[in-house]
């Protein structure tokens, strides 16, 4: 299935986009249709319009072709929705006001106050989600430390996760690994040293890193096997306990990947963390290495990133 036909992409495409417009002024945009002419009366709105239309389809772009990025890339367009959503804003007040508000007959506002009242009451809305700012930022604080907590004196921590926000390895200390799953594609496959071009688009559980050189931004897979199946001994060729795991997904979700596939779990549970604002992370470490490979607890790790290495 190609990326522009795999709903799931869709969803996750969508998710950010709402993630990043307030929702109230989401409903204020769909409501902006029925003030169409608002848009046809004023050049400067159609140019915002375009402006809007050029932004989510070069982000969509690089999205479908395989960049993910957070929601943050989406804030630019919000200010953009804001202005957008003015018509609708107008709208869906005259809606109100002509089907709840003059039904109260004893009830004596004008319109013009009632717009007012609305005014006030979105920016108290606003203003309240700002100043409710979210510091419970538990992949910066609690998570990085006990991964060094938990991880062996003296040996480098390895943090293998599906997801984008490298800050989490780098408040740990540790090496970056992406855990690449469907529909994320994958560009190039390394082995043994190789890099071959990749055209089934993904793999059902890959340990990857990005390319530099001339395949730069690319996709490339580590110099290891792939899949579900050998992420355990992937794991101790990484140097076993000093290897740590993030899902971006609650624990129950991550295990039956691999119920559903017939393999063995091979990850020990930490904690799920649960906050606000953010999706859930499951956090896990792998099991320690045999007594004959400690030397694995310190092993220096570098892979293959350039064609021409």
């Amino acid at each position: 299935m190609t990326p522009l036909l795999n709903i799931y992409l869709w969803m996750s495409f969508f998710d950010k986009i709402t993630e990043a417009i307030f929702p109230v002024f989401m409903v204020f945009l769909c409501f902006s249709y029925l003030g169409r002419k608002a848009f046809k009366d004023a050049s400067a709105l159609r140019f915002l319009i375009i402006t809007l239309l050029f932004g989510l389809g070069y982000r969509m772009l690089v999205y479908f072709i395989g960049v993910p990025f957070p929601k943050r890339y989406f804030y630019p367009l919000a200010c953009t929705g804001i202005i957008l959503a003015t018509p609708g804003f107008m709208v869906l007040s005259k809606i109100i006001y002509d089907r709840v508000v003059l039904r109260f007959k004893n009830f004596k506002l004008s319109y013009n106050n009632f717009v007012f009242y609305c005014i006030v009451i979105v920016s108290l809305i606003c203003v309240g989600k700002g100043l409710n700012p979210d510091f419970d930022k538990a992949w910066i604080t609690e998570i990085a430390d006990e991964i060094k907590k938990r991880c062996p004196p003296g040996s480098e921590p390895v943090l293998i996760t599906n997801s984008n926000d490298h800050r989490i390895a780098y408040y740990a200390g540790a090496l970056y690994f992406y855990y690449s799953l469907p529909p994320n594609p994958i560009h190039y496959i390394n082995k043994n040293g190789k890099f071959i071009e990749y055209h089934k688009k993904s793999v059902n559980g890959a340990i990857t890193v990005v390319g530099t050189g001339k395949i730069a931004g690319n996709v490339v897979t580590a110099d290891m096997p792939l899949g579900f199946k050998n992420l355990g001994s992937n794991i101790e060729t990484l140097g076993g306990e000093r290897v740590f795991f993030i899902m971006e997904e609650s624990d129950k979700a991550f295990r039956k990947r691999f119920e559903r596939t017939k393999n063995p779990f091979p990850l020990t549970l930490i904690k799920e963390y649960r906050v606000r604002k953010a999706p859930v992370m499951s956090l896990y470490q792998g099991a320690p290495v045999p007594e004959d490979k400690k030397e694995l607890l310190y092993k220096k790790i570098k892979f293959k990133t350039r064609i021409d290495e």
